[in-house]
């Protein structure tokens, strides 16, 4: 049933990430009116994406999905607040840092955009050895289940 149920959410995870290059390809070459229809798309997925995670972590019957619901919620807030000390709000204006660093809002955002994606890799990386830990845990409790028969 593991195996099903996590090669589902690969397949998933596959296609998501097959429409994240094609929106990053779509950067380069898209004008700016359709860069910002997009952008204003994608802050809609994730957002709509996000309350519905929390909802289905916050409905589910298994005690550790609301452990998971609260990491999760605290996690998103910690990752917005600091984005937006590192970045700024949207739509602040492109020019040097205050703080004396030289660096432009833009350079910030792809900084920090650079970062975000190796950690994303991070945790795709982390998802992936928890999903092969709970398929070794299912085939261990079905070995020991047949070897008590």
């Amino acid at each position: 049933m593991a195996y099903e149920i996590l090669g589902a959410k690969l397949c998933e995870m596959d296609e998501k990430i097959r429409r994240l290059h094609s929106r990053i390809h779509l950067c380069e070459s898209a004008q700016h009116s359709r860069l910002s229809g997009e952008i204003e798309a994608l802050r809609e997925e994730c957002a709509a994406t996000g309350h519905m995670l929390e909802k289905e972590l916050k409905d589910s019957h298994a005690g550790s999905a609301a452990r998971l619901a609260g990491a999760y919620m605290e996690i998103e807030h910690l990752i917005e607040r600091t984005r937006e000390e590192i970045c700024g709000r949207s739509g602040e204006n492109d020019e040097a840092d205050e703080t004396g660093s030289g660096e432009t809002a833009a350079e910030k955002k792809i900084l920090y955009a650079e970062y975000s994606l190796d950690f994303a890799l991070q945790a795709a990386n982390r998802a992936v050895l928890s999903a092969m830990e709970a398929i070794d845990e299912q085939i261990t409790q079905q070995e020991r289940e047949e070897g008590n028969v």
